[in-house]
């Protein structure tokens, strides 16, 4: 896993291209797992972002296999 850094506007830099994640991780350092020659998964504190396409620079949407408990007891 590699790190990387989230500048003041809230982009990351990563392999040639320009990620914008949130401007809340600006100047936040993230973590990058290299999951195949094509994909890289962010991380932040524990918790999985997304997933770059290497070949493109997209985020990709990252599915949480375990649904949030809060949802059924507050509604959010």
């Amino acid at each position: 896993m590699s790190v990387g850094e989230v500048n003041d506007l809230g982009n990351l830099y990563y392999e040639g291209h320009r990620i914008f994640l949130s401007s809340a991780l600006a100047e936040e350092q993230v973590g990058l797992e290299e999951i195949s020659d094509r994909h890289a998964k962010i991380h932040f504190y524990g918790v999985s972002l997304g997933v770059i396409d290497v070949y493109t620079g997209k985020l990709l949407h990252f599915k949480n296999p375990m649904p949030s408990s809060f949802t059924s007891e507050t509604g959010y």
